[in-house]
């Protein structure tokens, strides 16, 4: 395991710990759940992060393509949780943003959070399928 690994563990510890104190705080704020989320989404990006160089510490793209080849699904586990928590990221920031600046009428139709988290969700469901259907046959 590389120290980068390490730093990964424990950023992630951090995020999470700190999204957690801050909804703790007054959960009934939208304000303080969409930050936790937040943080949730950065503790994911850090913990796949974090599995993949536990896992396959130095790994090259030669040896992901050959443990791939060999039907080896343990690092599109990996990577997968790691873009779980990665697309979030932009749509919650920009969620966190309206909701601090107070542009409260963003929000007036429901369809402008669909659109905001529609994207990610379709890229996440693309990748689950992609990786699982396409990458191990």
């Amino acid at each position: 395991m590389t120290t980068l690994s390490y730093f990964y563990l424990t950023s992630g510890i951090f995020f999470f710990l700190l999204g957690y104190y801050v909804f703790l705080k007054d959960p009934k704020r939208r304000v303080n759940l969409i930050f936790f989320l937040f943080s949730l989404a950065a503790t994911l990006w850090y913990e796949g992060s974090f599995l993949k160089g536990f896992l396959y510490p130095n790994l090259s793209l030669e040896q992901r393509e050959q443990l791939l080849l060999a039907g080896n699904w343990k690092i599109l586990v990996a990577e997968d949780i790691g873009w779980l928590g990665i697309s979030y990221l932009s749509p919650l920031f920009l969620h966190l943003v309206i909701l601090i600046t107070k542009q409260r009428a963003v929000f007036q139709k429901k369809i402008s959070i669909i659109l905001i988290y529609l994207l990610p969700t379709l890229v996440n469901i693309w990748i689950l399928i992609y990786d699982f259907y396409f990458d191990l046959q």
